[in-house]
């Protein structure tokens, strides 16, 4: 059993953090440099952590889940990530299908707290994204996403995705829901 007292929400937000300004790589030489052979081959240091410590292979594939379980696998462990997360797997929708299935799914009408899970859809209807919430004060909610593009314009989106802060107002209509994880891992599972 993995108790919250050693491992809080915090330490969700803290790994993903140390992370902003890495970008995708084009191969696996360098991957564990943040901007060395960037480009959009979809390799990447989350989908090797994941590799390693799950035998479990995602590289060359969209990254933004990866980046999540990489993440929670760093803090809680390959058993108390899986508790938490389930089995490591690449898809939005089936991660978001777990936390449904977990009882962990929030609507929009929620105000979600660090360590959550934010689910987005560009179009409006099919999640096709997701991040970690670092905060939210009411209004906005701000996320730590993989594979993303940088707000900043501090990279460019053809060296390929980043890892990037990402504010967003809580109404904003491609935000589908969240999986209330940070709540989730104040308690002991």
């Amino acid at each position: 059993m993995v108790q919250s007292d050693s491992y809080s929400a915090h330490n969700v937000v803290a790994e993903a953090v140390r992370w902003i300004g890495y970008l995708e790589h084009n191969s696996l030489r360098h991957i564990g440099l943040y901007r060395s052979n960037a480009g959009k081959g979809g390799y990447t240091a989350f989908a090797e952590n994941i590799r390693q410590k799950c035998k479990r292979n995602f590289q060359g594939l969209p990254w933004c889940a990866v980046f999540i379980h990489s993440c929670f696998v760093s803090v809680y462990g390959r058993k108390g990530a899986r508790t938490l997360l389930g089995r490591p797997h690449a898809g939005t929708r089936v991660l978001a299908r777990r936390m449904r299935r977990k009882g962990l799914w929030r609507g929009t009408d929620y105000t979600p707290v660090a360590g959550d899970i934010i689910f987005l859809a560009n179009d409006g209807k099919t999640i096709d994204h997701c991040g970690i919430v670092a905060e939210s004060d009411g209004e906005t909610v701000t996320s730590i996403d993989g594979n993303t593009v940088d707000p900043s314009g501090f990279f460019e989106e053809k060296q390929g995705g980043a890892v990037a802060l990402r504010d967003r107002a809580l109404n904003d209509p491609r935000i589908i829901g969240y999986g209330a994880t940070g709540g989730a891992m104040n308690a002991s599972f």
